[in-house]
């Protein structure tokens, strides 16, 4: 499914870290550099698969074991920041 980020988020780049506000909630959050990488990626409505494919070849191209904990933590982070209602999916209207 292809994901962007809310339009209810304002968020700025700090350094490594990506920090986020959330227009709705009025929470703000900050991701540590490894959330910041994935966060980059979706400012882009962007598939899942496309995030972890694109990590996986940068960090972890022969390591059967590096490629599986990174397509499960974008599998993660992702879920959770749209259960946050941080992430959408780009085809709801």
């Amino acid at each position: 499914m292809t994901k962007q980020i809310s339009p209810d988020v304002v968020w700025t780049e700090a350094g490594d870290e990506v920090r986020l506000y959330d227009t709705n909630t009025g929470e703000f959050q900050r991701l540590n550099e490894s959330g910041a990488v994935i966060w980059r990626m979706l400012a882009q409505p962007t598939e899942e698969t496309d995030v972890a494919d694109r990590l996986v070849a940068e960090y972890a191209p022969e390591d059967s074991e590096g490629q599986r904990v990174i397509r499960r933590d974008v599998a993660r982070f992702i879920d959770d920041m749209t259960k946050r209602s941080l992430l959408v999916d780009a085809n709801a209207d």
